[in-house]
């Protein structure tokens, strides 16, 4: 798994793993210094299907974290939706220590963790979206 698609699945990680991991990197990594960390909004596009244009539906919240780790020599970003200020400064940890070669197996692990998770929790929804589907031929 590459360390971007790592990072997606970290999102949805379990909060209690994601953030006994990033404080195990933090200590490696040593102090962090904010570049840029609140709350944003961004533009969320959506491509016409008939016209083939790209418009906007709106903004969502969103907070960020770019955080930089002077004694390791990386930088750090992590950004969530809504304002889950701990969920992003986590993310922000986990991206520079992928960059800088820390404990990223254990990383990796907690990324296929959540990965699984999802899917389970996507095969579970779908099931029960099949139930109550309808035969129109029935009708």
């Amino acid at each position: 798994m590459e360390a971007l698609e790592a990072l997606r699945q970290l999102v949805h990680a379990e909060e209690g793993a994601l953030l006994a991991l990033a404080q195990r990197v933090a200590e490696a990594l040593g102090p962090a210094r904010p570049v840029r960390e609140g709350p944003g909004l961004v533009l969320l596009p959506f491509q016409d299907g008939r016209e083939g244009g790209t418009f906007y539906l709106g903004e969502a919240l969103v907070y960020e974290a770019w955080l930089r780790f002077p004694y390791a020599g990386v930088e750090g970003y992590g950004a969530v939706l809504g304002l889950e200020a701990r969920r992003a400064r986590a993310l922000a940890h986990l991206d520079a220590a992928l960059q800088a070669g820390v404990e990223v197996e254990a990383i990796l692990a907690l990324a296929q963790a959540a990965r699984a998770e999802r899917e389970e929790e996507e095969e579970r929804l779908w099931r029960q979206v099949e139930r109550t589907r309808l035969e129109v031929e029935t009708l």
